[in-house]
Formats: structure tokens, C-alpha cells, sequence
């Protein structure tokens, strides 16, 4: 089967090819480069297929330098983030702070150019016990601790600076929280960074579909998820140990989810044709952002609601009352204070 949208249906041959270091295919005609611009700032590929696009003789030269600005910028974000994260990780290492990589900062290293791969944010695993430190670090290099979330805390600093320093991988009382209880003595030391550590391969790729289930299965996610799936598989295959996988991600129960995903990643940009059932998984990918659609959440939840119901309108005023009151869960991992002082709970739903 093919994929109905002509943008969308391009922009993932543009991808496919990009991915595989291949030339671009032939444009259809009738294009609408403004409808694919959009959908790839929207998924956040634009640095991905951008080379591609500029070599294009039929894209006019407005259309290029639309597309040159948003690239030129992220690299500029790139560059001034990555020196201040080398000025975090050196008093990271003077301090004997271990840390470890996670998300982006390890799946840009699969793509052809790692400045194609764009990063919202930093994400580092840290060891939890020097908390007070790295928060004293972050200070030092003028970052405002944004959020402190259930098991990391977002710092930022202006224009576009942000770090994510994890005490876990998952919120422990979250409904989706697999443990890698091995994560650190798995993991490798660095060579050169006496306190970096460099996760095993296999638990890396564990961890990224895990982290791409957590979004699918909420607000959902974007296509870039698959490509990064795509790369980790495809450059390090004989690496990984697939027994050992295979027996996670069934623990963890997201074996199908695995599955199914991988296979759709792999036919995708091995430029194979996708039956009925990958189209139908593909769409949901290429629904929202990349991060997907808060408001497909919201349906969600809300068709979750009708099940059982008796009328309509009983599942709105259900869908309505989960939404004023959420569970005690839900308020403790908003409202920290709630954890010693559980008697607040009716003053955080005011």
C-alpha cells in the first residue's frame, strides 16, 4: 500500500534517502514544499533532509533559504550548547560526579552527521547521591532549575540552554516504569572521563524503545523516534544480544510493541512497501509533532471513559471528574508535599 498525503509520502522517501546516505528521489509534481516544510519542522527532521533539499534544482532560492535559516540556527544552538555542556561535564569529573549519556546525546552519533539529529535537550543520568552538587554546578553556570520532576530535574538557561540531569530512567510511581537495575555495572567507563560511563548497547537500545512506548502510549510520537530505532539496529546488529533483549522488553511488557515498531522502522527506510497494518501504525506517528498531540491524549482518555458507560453523557461527567480530581498518584507526583503531608491533598486540588 502507499501513503495517501503526497508531502508526507515525500518527505518520507526524503528521510529514507537521507538516512542511507542515498540521492533524493524525483519530486512529484504539484509539490507543496511549504505544507513539507511544516510537517518537518513539525516531527523535527528539517536538519535531516535539508542537505537533500538544497541540492534541488527545481526548489526555488526563497524556499532554500527557509529552510538554510532553521538549519544554520539549530547548528548555532548546537555549538553554544555543546561547549557549555563540556564546561557542566569538567566540574562534573573534578567533582567525581559519574554520569552517563541518554537519548539524543548517544543516537546522534548513528546518523550520517550528528548535527542532523536535533536535540531539544540534554538528557544525563547521574549518580542521585550528588544531587546537591550538580544543583550548585548549575547554579555556578547561571542555569534556573526550572522543574523538579519525579525523577529528574530541568534546568535552563536563556536563549535556548536546556539540561535534563536524571536520578532515574522512569518515575518510579508512574504507570509505565521498567527498571534496569544493572544499567551502571553494565555500563562501560570511558577511557579518557574517569567519571563518564557509556551504557551498554543492548541496554541502550532497551531504553530507547522503552522511552519511544512511554510517549506512544500517552500524547504518542513522531517519526524521528523510528529513524533512531533505525539507526541504533541497523549500525550495531551484531552487537547487540538479542536474546537478552528479547527477554527484557518481555519483562517489561512491550515485546509486541518492540517488535512491530522495528519492523516498521526497517521496511520504512529499506524503501520496502508497507502492508495495510504498518500504514495504519505509521499514521499514528505522523498524527501529531514529534512528541506527538496532546489533544490525542485527551480522546483517548476520554474513549477510555465511554467503555462501560451508560450514555454519552455519563462518560463526560465522568472524563470530567478524573480530570478535576486526578488520582492520589497523580497529585503526589505534582504536589511533592503530599508525600509527608498526605492530609493536603483537597488543598493541591484547590
Amino acid at each position: 500500500m502507499t501513503i495517501d498525503n503526497r508531502e508526507c509520502a515525500y518527505l518520507l522517501s526524503l528521510l529514507s534517502c537521507a538516512l542511507r546516505e542515498q540521492n533524493a528521489p524525483a519530486v512529484p509534481d504539484g509539490l507543496d514544499f511549504s505544507a513539507l516544510f511544516a510537517i518537518a519542522k513539525k516531527q523535527q527532521i528539517y536538519n535531516i533532509i535539508f542537505p537533500l533539499i538544497r541540492d534541488m534544482d527545481c526548489v526555488s532560492a526563497e524556499e532554500k533559504e527557509r529552510w538554510q535559516d532553521y538549519s544554520y540556527s539549530e547548528l548555532v544552538r548546537t555549538i553554544a550548547v555543546d561547549y557549555d555542556r563540556a564546561q557542566i561535564l569538567a566540574e562534573f569529573e573534578a567533582q567525581g560526579i559519574d554520569y552517563m549519556f541518554l537519548k539524543g546525546l548517544v543516537l546522534r552519533t548513528y546518523y550520517p552527521k550528528t548535527s542532523m539529529r536535533q536535540m531539544s535537550d540534554n538528557d544525563i543520568l547521574y549518580d542521585a547521591g550528588k544531587r546537591d552538587a550538580v544543583i550548585k554546578i548549575m547554579k555556578k553556570m547561571r542555569y534556573n532549575l526550572e522543574a523538579c520532576c519525579e525523577n529528574s530535574d530541568d534546568f535552563h538557561k536563556s536563549p535556548y540552554f536546556t539540561f535534563e540531569f536524571h536520578r532515574t530512567l522512569f518515575f518510579e510511581e508512574g504507570d509505565f516504569n521498567p527498571r534496569f537495575d544493572q544499567l551502571w555495572t553494565r555500563a562501560k567507563q570511558d577511557a579518557e572521563h574517569p567519571h563518564q560511563y557509556h551504557m551498554d548497547v543492548s541496554d541502550n537500545y532497551i531504553y530507547s524503545v522503552a522511552h519511544m512506548y512511554k510517549h506512544f502510549s500517552t500524547n504518542g510520537c513522531g517519526v524521528r523516534f523510528l529513524a533512531d530505532i533505525y539507526l541504533l539496529y541497523k549500525k550495531e546488529e551484531e552487537r547487540l544480544d538479542k536474546a537478552y533483549i528479547d527477554s527484557e522488553l518481555a519483562r517489561i511488557g512491550i515485546a509486541d510493541f518492540a517488535k512491530k515498531s522495528l519492523q516498521l522502522a526497517l521496511d520504512l527506510f529499506d524503501g520496502r512497501e508497507l502492508d495495510a497494518d504498518e500504514i495504519a501504525f505509521l499514521t499514528v506517528f505522523m498524527q501529531g509533532g514529534v512528541y506527538g498531540d496532546s489533544a490525542l491524549t485527551l480522546v483517548r482518555n476520554f474513549q477510555i471513559e465511554q467503555q462501560g458507560a451508560v450514555s454519552v453523557q455519563s462518560a463526560k461527567r465522568k472524563y470530567l471528574w478524573h480530570r478535576l480530581f486526578p488520582s492520589r498518584k497523580t497529585m503526589t507526583a505534582n504536589f511533592k508535599e503530599l508525600e509527608e503531608h498526605p492530609y493536603l491533598l483537597w488543598a493541591c486540588y484547590i
